[in-house]
């Protein structure tokens, strides 16, 4: 009796350990940068949203917020965008959420048209050097399950970046060192 209840503690803690992350700080007003633990994520850069949004399959995402969405709810809001039978806002720019784990991170998207809300997770991959979106399910309904890929996608001290980011980004983060709340989930 006493093995078995050590043997499902065990098993227990091992399940807890897999379902690990913790929650990064976003910017005021630049909701595509977040930090975490002394380092700065920043996926501006990722794809060229300068020049608008990407796209999979009548799925829009530019994290600067500037994708067109004519016709829904909140068209301006809009840091993804569905295309259905008509344009939804499935997600704002304004406060994501941003989540870091074992191989990447997860950014939330809320407020959406309805109560529609996107999941976008980015998947660090050193196989894929240009990254990639696609679109993978709506599960569960008005829940849009998004993924990037790749070996560069904003990650500090990467071979990606200069490395130059640590210096800057530490000063900042200490003038803002009352306001931030990393967390672990």
């Amino acid at each position: 009796m006493k093995a078995s209840m050590i043997a499902i503690l065990v098993a227990l803690m091992a399940c807890v350990s897999m379902v690990q992350a913790s929650q990064l700080f976003v910017q005021s007003g630049v909701p595509w940068v977040a930090y975490g633990n002394g380092t700065k994520y920043d996926i501006s850069k990722v794809f060229d949203f300068a020049n608008g949004p990407v796209n999979a399959g009548g799925y829009w995402y530019n994290p600067l917020g500037n994708v067109s969405c004519p016709g829904a709810q909140n068209p301006n809001t809009a840091a993804l965008c569905q295309k259905a039978d008509r344009y939804y806002n499935i997600g704002q720019f304004h406060n994501p959420i941003w989540l870091l784990n074992s191989n990447g991170w997860t950014i939330y998207y809320t407020n959406g048209e309805g109560f529609r809300f996107s999941i976008v997770t980015f998947i660090i991959d050193q196989t894929v050097e240009k990254p990639t979106f696609t679109f993978t399910n709506e599960s569960p309904l008005e829940q849009y399950n998004l993924v990037v890929r790749g070996k560069c996608l904003g990650q500090p001290f990467s071979s990606c970046s200069s490395g130059s980011e640590s210096l800057e980004d530490n000063e900042w983060l200490l003038k803002h060192q009352k306001n931030v709340i990393v967390r672990g989930v």
